[in-house]
């Protein structure tokens, strides 16, 4: 009985009014997005209209200015180039005499020569064209040799009867130096390494005091640089020992030996058939015995 009664209740649908309000207004929004969708493509249309007509009129203007740009080039080209043509086709006459103070102060240039004149007082304003900047033949410029370096090419008797050069036109020639210092741009010490293969105190003595194989001289080396050009321990080592050498070859001179080639013809005998290492043990048994008399037939 009561289920009875119940299943009328149940079977009757309560419509929310919110669901109703929703089923009206979502075909209103879909209708305007579409027409919202309709406008944005008509938009976008026009602007790519409008953006690729621009670019047709900009790619059409800058054909057109290359095209002038070019015409324009190729116009001033050939008007320099019929002048030199027929400059290079015809036979240059050689230059009039002039004598070396002209040479000193007329330009090369018929340009240079315009605004020169115009330079001086009174003087009208020059006219320079393609004609004016035209440089002198080759053969022209070999038959007039620059003024500022005439004198280094003439002989004495010529050299004479012209001027000499300004001095700053003068040619810097470096002194000869007879012991150079090789590393002069970095100012570092010369790698030198004293020779190995010298046998006799004569050979000893021109590398010391004059130099091998265009080096250096030991002396210049110890005088300019110290120990710095010794740089392995091996070469300060030998130095050493080669020096035990020189201080007596020294010594005898300053001791009344006539000359230094006295002294070594001296120690070059002291030390017979002996190398210069087994003279360094010599000089050293000898200084430890006291004995520094002359060398010379004393053992």
């Amino acid at each position: 009985m009561f289920a009875a009664e119940l299943r009328p209740m149940l079977d009757e649908q309560v419509e929310d009014p919110r669901d109703v309000q929703i089923r009206q207004v979502v075909p209103e929004i879909a209708l305007r997005l579409d027409r919202f969708d309709a406008v944005n493509s008509q938009q976008h249309l026009d602007t790519r209209y409008l953006v690729e007509r621009h670019l047709d009129q900009f790619r059409e203007k800058l054909i057109s200015a290359v095209a002038a740009e070019v015409s324009r080039t190729w116009q001033m080209g050939c008007l320099v180039w019929q002048p030199l043509s027929k400059m290079s086709s015809q036979q240059p006459q050689p230059p009039p005499p002039s004598t070396s103070s002209q040479q000193h102060t007329s330009p090369s240039f018929p340009a240079a020569r315009e605004v020169q004149n115009f330079a001086l007082p009174n003087s009208a304003p020059p006219s320079l064209t393609v004609e004016s900047f035209r440089a002198p033949p080759a053969s022209l410029m070999a038959q007039r040799p620059l003024p500022e370096f005439q004198s280094l090419f003439a002989s004495p008797s010529e050299s004479s009867a012209t001027s000499p050069p300004s001095p700053h036109l003068r040619p810097h020639l470096p002194r000869q130096n007879r012991h150079p210092r090789h590393p002069t741009s970095t100012g570092l010490p010369p790698a030198y390494s004293m020779s190995r293969s010298h046998t006799t105190v004569r050979q000893l003595c021109e590398e010391w005091y004059s130099g091998i194989d265009g080096q250096p001289s030991i002396r210049h080396l110890e005088e300019h640089w110290g120990r710095a050009w010794r740089r392995a321990s091996t070469e300060d080592v030998f130095f050493g020992r080669r020096r035990v050498i020189i201080d007596e070859l020294e010594r005898l001179v300053a001791g009344g030996c006539s000359s230094r080639e006295a002294a070594i013809i001296d120690l070059d005998g002291w030390r017979g058939t002996a190398s210069l290492d087994k003279l360094v043990m010599k000089i050293k048994n000898r200084k430890k015995d006291g004995l520094n008399g002359r060398v010379g037939g004393v053992g």
